[in-house]
């Protein structure tokens, strides 16, 4: 593989292009290449000009094809994923997946009677915002019903029908509930009028039109006309102008809200559990369907939000001032993470293309020279990024079905930062060879084809290690590893196609014009450049004297912190909700909730246990849930809710005496028939056979302890399930955010082990292929997992500073996606020395060939790794954007949120420090010295080797 694109520019001789001749082969295979490219220019580009227009055309939005959600994506053999399959199955019409939970709270005092008002506003609104989402679904099983009709399936017609109706049944009950909350409200009003010794008529209130205009909706649908009628004059006399006569549910967006219903502290059910024991506080938990990261969820907490805030504005025409509302549950925190992540992509992109274009014009002072690379980087970001939002349509083609790809709303933010790192860097070593070739020939044809001649195979070569790399995240068990890998390095793959054809006839188009205003002469030679020349002379003078001193010193320094790095390799976090900032609603609402109540209950525990034989939905199976419901009392449980227990007020042992309040309660709870359709399966062939158990632990759904409170509860069940006769047979599953954590901490561990293996395993077969030198190989591949170590051990030092006792470990994604692109990236630099040392050692000698080797790539390479640390570092930009000045210019749009996931500003700050060490201290410092240890022994063997000659020849001489 030919090397020769580094350093300085050759002498010229006198000779002349054609017969000019290099010191290396050129690799043969990328003649025809740069040949086509430098004659036919124009077809390249307008290749790339089709190429784009095509796929932007074609290709659906990226936003529009992207998901989240990190519990949807764990294996299908995972209990987490077999409870929400038997949730599905067993409960259909209330399987949550999570909620928001509204916290109506006042410190200073209990709650007032202006304060429930505050409080019936937000349930009414809600309640109304149910009823419609449930009239949207109707409508959607109404067209499954119709479609099954049409392929004359009258059981599947029958069966969504009959699933119609009863979303109706729930959205009339949503409705009358809501209508009840608006008439309490306007009664509270009304009191408060009257208690108010000015008869102030600005405590008025708006009724809620919509409750009555949406009942009479559902009302028409069920047949009663009378009532639907009485309905619809009400909702007129309220407010004309707000409902209108096109027959939809108001308000529009609302019949695609997930949301599944909403409880109240005056619910029959669970009701008691809303409100705490000194009055202090109320709560809302709406219960949804999607999963707490869905994509749906920014809108939808942009949705609550704009009712809170609604609320919030006429709260003190009811109520005095110190209440607070505060939004949490799970949802509510995934919400804020899509929405900071959403923030750090902008914020990402904008700064990596500030700082790219900055960097570019610093080095080159050149327009059309910054305008290059720009542009050849824009087109490989666009054409990569369309191309794989088409191939996510792939398996819709016939034929195709068995086809499979997903990206990631996140996976955006690896594309930016290493799309715009890798392709500054190919477009820098090719424009620095065609300058060389330029400067020789004066032909831009010919400056063109062997600029890439010179120097497209080994950007090839280099670029295979980060692809492969990236590729073997395919055997990622986990969604998200699966696909975000390959993706990235298919990015990557037209990022290097761009930079090799388009980069290049860009040139060529340009010629010489491309270094106005610099003469090409004096291009490349500013003052600095033999201060800089001196100062890798010196290092390379150092290394090759003293290599073995040089090696252990900075083995010495390097080994403490490599150490300390392993030591933490599993110190990573999955509690999702430290990934959020403390400004972030979420984090306040959570903060506000847990003063009041467990927060276990933003996130209750499901565990559903199945019996294929006997129900549990008569005497003998209710004694036995029983005794679950008592088994599942483990240390770190709060309260267990079942159909023997539907309010978790009785723990094992609790006396209950038979003329108790409380006793009476939870039997009259036990027999209704809410109860039962919420805790044991009703239909089909599930009936009575699947039982469902909501836990409420003591700790934070997302945390370490919460995790080990299900191992607990988990170990106990199957120990009754082995131990006791009765349970044998008996499976069970759990749902949840704690049980889906559980089963992502077990995947992702299995995943990082596998994958780093694979990683490291397949660069190194790269390395052998293009450097065929064993020892070398095996030494740069420790040299970058040294790196790795070092990195991940100051990475946890800085952040266990910056965060103090809040520090829990690195954010569970950081570690594998930092070894990958460390490992894969770290090599394209180590490749480019290598390959430049043993092309001047044939030509100079085993230690002047290195010098100069050392010499000639010191700028370029750490020129480039400063331009790749520089786009990780802009992955962080949201974590400082808010300490900028704000007089600097174009804060206000450049940053248009601040804030970011702890996680992706973790990852940044990680990836820059590591390829920040590969570049001046892996590349520089230690590959070079083993180097000129490997070159010592290799000299002190040819003399060994010719003094043994030497000898032999001389005892062959005497003898003879």
């Amino acid at each position: 593989m030919a090397s020769y694109f580094l350093g300085q520019p050759p002498s010229d001789d006198g000779a002349t292009c054609k017969s000019r001749s290099f010191s290396v082969p050129i690799a043969y295979r990328m003649q025809t290449l740069a040949k086509f490219v430098s004659r036919r220019w124009w077809a390249v580009m307008l290749f790339w000009a089709v190429a784009v227009a095509l796929l932007r055309g074609f290709a659906p939005a990226w936003d529009d094809v992207t998901h989240d959600g990190n519990l949807a994506f764990l294996p299908a053999d995972r209990p987490s994923v077999i409870g929400e399959q038997w949730l599905e199955e067993a409960f259909p019409y209330d399987r949550a997946k999570s909620q928001i939970v509204i916290v109506v709270a006042r410190e200073d005092r209990p709650l007032e009677m202006g304060d429930f008002a505050v409080g019936y506003d937000l349930a009414r609104r809600f309640r109304n915002l149910q009823g419609a989402a449930a009239m949207g679904r109707a409508a959607e099983l109404d067209a499954s019903a119709n479609a099954a009709r049409e392929k004359h399936d009258q059981v599947a017609a029958n069966k969504w029908a009959e699933r119609a109706d009863r979303t109706r049944q729930t959205a009339l009950a949503a409705f009358d509930e809501a209508v009840l909350f608006d008439e309490l409200l306007y009664e509270h009003a009304d009191e408060l009028r009257d208690a108010n010794a000015e008869g102030d008529d600005s405590l008025a209130i708006e009724r809620l039109a919509e409750a009555y205009w949406n009942r009479a909706l559902v009302r028409e649908s069920l047949g009663e006309k009378d009532a639907a009628a009485e309905d619809r004059r009400i909702a007129m006399l309220l407010d004309p102008e707000s409902v209108n006569a096109d027959d939809e549910p108001l308000p529009h967006n609302a019949k695609n809200w997930p949301l599944l219903d909403v409880w109240t502290w005056r619910d029959g059910l669970l009701g008691k559990k809303l409100g705490d024991g000194n009055r202090h506080a109320r709560l809302i938990i709406l219960q949804l369907s999607n999963e707490f990261m869905d994509t749906g969820n920014m809108q939808l907490i942009e949705d609550v939000e704009r009712v809170v805030d609604d609320v919030r504005r006429t709260a003190p025409r009811l109520t005095d001032a110190g209440l607070r509302i505060g939004l949490s549950g799970s949802a509510a925190i995934g919400g804020d993470m899509r929405r900071a992540a959403a923030a750090g992509i902008k914020n990402t992109e904008l700064f990596t293309l500030l700082l790219v274009l900055v960097i570019l014009t610093v080095v080159y002072r050149s327009p059309l020279l910054v305008a290059v690379p720009l542009i050849s980087i824009a087109v490989a970001f666009l054409a990569s990024t369309s191309l794989v939002a088409l191939l996510t349509q792939l398996d819709q083609l016939p034929g195709f079905s068995w086809w499979s790809l997903k990206i990631f709303t996140t996976s955006r933010i690896f594309i930016v930062a290493i799309l715009f790192g890798a392709g500054t860097d190919y477009c820098l070593f090719l424009i620095a060879r065609y300058r060389e070739e330029l400067a020789h020939c004066g032909s831009a044809e010919l400056a063109v084809q062997r600029a890439l001649s010179g120097v497209g195979d080994a950007l090839a070569a280099s670029a295979l290690t980060t692809i492969l790399g990236l590729a073997m995240m395919w055997f990622a068990d986990f969604g998200k590893f699966h696909y975000t890998g390959p993706m990235i390095g298919l990015c990557l793959v037209i990022t290097l196609l761009t930079c090799v054809t388009l980069t290049p006839a860009l040139l060529r188009v340009a010629g010489k014009r491309v270094f106005w205003p610099t003469r090409l002469e004096s291009y490349g030679h500013p003052k600095s450049t033999s201060t800089a020349q001196r100062v890798w002379q010196w290092m390379a003078r150092a290394i090759v004297t003293r290599p073995g001193l040089v090696l252990c010193v900075s083995l010495v320094l390097l080994a403490p912190l490599a150490g300390f790095g392993y030591s933490q390799s599993d110190h990573v976090t999955y509690d999702f909700a430290a990934d959020l900032s403390s400004d972030w609603p979420s984090r306040q609402g959570t903060e506000l909730l847990e003063q009041y109540f467990p927060v276990g209950e933003s996130g209750p525990l499901t565990v559903l246990v199945r019996r294929p034989e006997g129900r549990f939905d008569d005497e003998a199976g209710r004694q036995q849930l029983t005794t679950l419901t008592e088994a599942m009392y483990v240390d770190g449980v709060k309260a267990v809710r079942s159909l023997t227990d539907p309010l978790g007020e009785f723990r094992p042992g609790q006396r209950t005496g038979a003329s108790a309040s409380r006793a009476w309660r939870r039997w009259m709870l036990a027999h209704r028939d809410r109860t039962n359709e919420l805790f044991v399966a009703q239909n089909g062939e599930n009936a009575g056979k699947i039982a469902r158990f909501d836990i409420i632990l003591r700790d934070d759904p997302f945390s370490v302890a919460a995790a080990e409170t299900l191992a607990r509860v988990d170990d106990r069940l199957h120990q009754l399930a082995t131990e006791t006769p009765m349970w044998r047979g008996v499976r069970f599953a759990y749902a949840g955010t704690t049980a889906g954590i559980r089963d992502l901490r077990a995947v992702t561990r299995t995943d990082n082990a596998r994958i780093q293996i694979l990683v490291v395993a397949a660069v190194f077969l790269v390395l052998l292929v293009i450097l065929r030198r064993p020892v070398i190989c095996v030494y740069m591949m420790a040299t970058v997992l040294l790196s790795y170590y070092v990195t991940m051990g100051l990475t946890h030092l800085y952040f266990g500073w910056v965060y103090g006792d809040s520090y829990q470990g690195l954010d569970w994604k950081a570690p594998l996606f930092l070894f990958v692109i460390l490992v894969a990236v770290g090599q394209d630099y180590n490749v480019y020395l290598a390959t430049r040392v043993f092309e001047e050692q044939g030509s100079f000698g085993l230690f002047a060939g290195l010098r100069r080797a050392i010499v000639s790539t010191g700028g370029i390479i750490t020129s480039c790794g400063v331009i790749m640390a520089g786009t990780f570092v802009s992955m962080t930009s949201g974590s400082w954007a808010a300490y900028l000045p704000d007089w600097l210019p174009g804060k206000g749009w450049l940053f248009v949120q601040a804030g970011t996931l702890r996680g992706i500003a973790e990852l940044g700050f990680a990836l820059a420090l590591g390829v920040l060490l590969d570049t001046f201290v892996v590349r520089p410092v230690l590959v070079p010295a083993f180097m000129a240890l490997q070159a010592r022994w290799m000299a002190g063997r040819e003399q060994r080797l010719s003094a043994a000659a030497y000898a032999y020849e001389n005892s062959t001489r005497i003898s003879s």
